[in-house]
């Protein structure tokens, strides 16, 4: 007499054995015990032990004249920063470019050179 389906467990390495009703209900309380869902569990990566790195290399100290120079740099780069942002925002006009008589005899010296003196006076008129 061969016993019903349901009495027979499978085990671990594949192989079937008869059933007893302890080991079933041992087996279904097992069961019952582990939630198995259709969802996968992802555990956090462990950072594996190192050692710590080194501290940086600590930075150069600056001597007073240094210190001065760097400082007065970044104070001018500042100053001129702002400048640009209130030029940008309309707060002031942009600064007249430069006019230098030597680049204004170059320009117009074709047209007047017979009387350099009065052509230099003209110049700086129109540069002032």
């Amino acid at each position: 007499m061969r016993p019903e389906p349901n009495e027979f467990l499978l085990n671990i390495d594949g192989s079937m054995k008869e059933s007893n009703a302890r080991s079933e209900g041992l087996m279904r309380d097992a069961c019952r015990a582990v939630n198995i869902t259709i969802n996968v569990e992802h555990p956090l990566p462990i950072e594996p032990p190192a050692e710590p790195a080194p501290p940086p290399p600590q930075p150069m100290k600056l001597t007073k004249k240094e210190q001065k120079k760097k400082m007065r740099t970044q104070r001018l780069l500042n100053k001129e920063k702002d400048m640009q942002e209130m030029i940008r925002q309309d707060l002031i006009e942009p600064l007249k470019p430069k006019v230098k008589i030597i680049n204004l005899m170059k320009v117009l010296g074709s047209e007047d050179t017979q009387d350099p003196t009065r052509f230099e006076m003209e110049i700086c008129t129109a540069a002032a």
